[in-house]
């Protein structure tokens, strides 16, 4: 059942720190991560591309391509 999450899987909630989302990811291997509320509903996923969005700015992305570019 999609809209049920399980205590199986990692799991955070909409309050879970940036931080602590990436270390989830990256500790199970993962390239998105269920958003649950506290009754245990599936409100959607958090993939590594919005980690990275969020803690290195939205803009991190057209700068890179701009670096690697120019070398």
């Amino acid at each position: 059942e999609l809209e049920r999450c399980t205590s199986t899987d990692p799991v955070v909630t909409p309050d879970t720190p940036d931080r602590r989302v990436a270390e989830i990811l990256a500790s199970y291997d993962m390239v998105a991560v269920g958003v649950c509320d506290e009754a245990g509903h599936l409100l959607g996923a958090v993939t590594i591309d919005d980690v990275l969005d969020r803690m290195l700015g939205v803009g991190w992305r057209a700068r890179h391509r701009r670096v690697e570019s120019a070398s």
